[in-house]
């Protein structure tokens, strides 16, 4: 991750470069057994989900993923999300990837087992790709409220840029 730091100071820059890097370096220390979360001990994830919410914490931009640095492929390294999601189809373990345009308003998903997630994987012998779309939630649930009254979040993901 590229974070924005402020410009304006470098102090304060170099201390925040330097505060994601050790997160990072903490998150991948973590997560480096773990067969991309797929076989990580659900009491050890709170430390990870931890992790990941210091990291957000750093982050000086006010909405990270509308960033242009997220455009582009994106290769999953740790996820809590169920199959296929994780990259697992049945008993087959795979790479998950997601493509951003943000232009578009598109993403793609990829999976690919056989392979190393490289873009049109070559040496995948299976893949299974779900292109999508998305829009601009206005904040108004279908039954009529709105997320100012109360809603839920996501569990956390740790992407790497491929």
């Amino acid at each position: 991750w590229n974070w924005n730091a402020n410009d304006d100071d470098d102090d304060d820059a170099t201390t925040t470069k330097a505060a994601v890097a050790d997160v990072k370096l903490l998150i991948e220390e973590k997560i480096a057994n773990t067969d991309r979360g797929r076989s990580m001990r659900d009491s050890d994830r709170p430390a990870i989900h931890s992790l990941l919410s210091d990291l957000e914490s750093l982050c000086a931009l006010s909405a990270p993923a509308r960033d242009a640095r997220m455009e582009g492929p994106w290769i999953v390294l740790y996820t809590d999300a169920p199959p296929p999601s994780n990259g697992q189809l049945g008993f087959l373990k795979g790479i998950a990837k997601q493509v951003i345009d943000l232009n578009e308003g598109t993403y793609r998903n990829e999976l690919y087992v056989g392979g190393d997630g490289a873009d049109e994987d070559e040496n995948a012998w299976l893949s299974a790709i779900l292109d999508a779309t998305w829009c601009e939630w206005d904040g108004v649930y279908l039954d009529g409220d709105s997320a100012e009254d109360g809603g839920g979040g996501n569990d956390a993901v740790a992407e790497e840029k491929d």
